[in-house]
């Protein structure tokens, strides 16, 4: 039952990573400029010269610009199917292998935001529910409501100036050397990225160890005598843990795409700011390929995210 899940969720990958790498392909030649132009301009650039009009023919010669779009998008396709998803026209490198090199540190960024996160806002969320009202709830409401109204940017600013700029206890930007260093260089951008998921995080928590401890369960648990402790943590927090888990999935999913602010704040050197630089440079067999590789390891987490519903609850079947 679990084994023909899994396999219609990965059969519907599919048609979503075939439609989204069709959308990702046209807007890219629908945005204004030409290609060809662009990276003739750069490599003259970088010679000292000005780009010429042969030197533009022979780069959209070189790498098929002149086919119609359609041509060029069954081409990358087909190459893409037998896992070729092209060389960057930046660093002339494999995509898979740009994106790999840079895999590591986005990975450590986002694991660990997503462990702060959880640090703060489910002992926050669960201590909110069960002092609904007080004036403990009303603080932590306070915090959601502050935190959802923050813009990422500007905390990640804010962090800078005051922990790096004016008090310069945390390395102002970088990734570091060795892991001592990486760990130091990874605090700010982590807090700026945890505390970013902290206010939706909490808020549902709270929202749903309200929902759990109405139910009759917990009073039961209650009038055997069950101490408070052990009725929250071991019956009403468990089950109420599964939208928690929800979101988590789509978090990671999400931040894992979208770290592009944070590391490029913090000069990250990760798979965020690196995206953001072959947007800036229309390369794009890395957009393409960072797209598609995005997009097939979000739908693989949120397959993930929806497995682990019965490590937390084992009355969930699928069917």
């Amino acid at each position: 039952m679990m084994r023909g899940y899994i396999l219609r969720r990965l059969a519907i990958m599919v048609p979503v990573l075939l439609c989204g790498s069709m959308i990702t392909f046209g807007l890219v030649f629908l945005s204004p400029g030409d290609i060809g132009e662009m990276m003739a301009d750069a490599e003259a650039s970088a010679m000292g010269m000005y780009a010429t009009q042969e030197m533009i023919d022979a780069i959209n010669e070189h790498y098929g610009l002149n086919d119609p779009v359609h041509v060029q998008y069954l081409k990358w396709l087909k190459n893409a199917l037998h896992g070729d998803l092209g060389r960057s026209f930046s660093s002339h490198r494999p995509v898979l292998r740009e994106f790999t090199d840079h895999l590591v540190p986005t990975l450590v960024l986002n694991l660990a935001g997503i462990m702060i996160a959880l640090c703060i806002s489910i002992p926050l969320g669960v201590i909110s529910a069960v002092k609904k009202n007080t004036i403990i709830d009303h603080l932590c409401r306070i915090y959601v409501l502050l935190e959802i109204s923050m813009p990422t940017f500007w905390l990640a600013l804010m962090l800078m100036w005051f922990f790096a700029f004016k008090y310069d206890l945390f390395p102002l930007y970088g990734y570091g050397w060795g892991w001592k260093d990486n760990l130091w260089h990874l605090v700010l951008p982590a807090v700026a990225m945890g505390t970013s998921m902290t206010g939706s995080l909490m808020r549902l928590t709270r929202t749903s160890m309200l929902e759990t401890l109405g139910q009759e369960y917990i009073v039961t648990a209650r009038a055997k005598g069950l101490g408070e402790f052990i009725v929250i943590s071991k019956h009403a927090l468990r089950n109420a843990l599964n939208p928690v888990v929800t979101m988590v999935g789509l978090f990671f999913g999400h931040i894992l795409t979208g770290s592009v602010i944070i590391e490029t704040i913090f000069s990250w050197p990760g798979n965020g700011s690196l995206f953001l630089a072959s947007i800036n440079a229309r390369d794009y067999p890395m957009i393409m390929g960072f797209t598609l590789i995005f997009m097939a390891l979000f739908v693989i987490v949120t397959l993930i995210t929806d497995i682990s519903y019965t490590l937390l609850d084992p009355r969930i079947e699928y069917r």
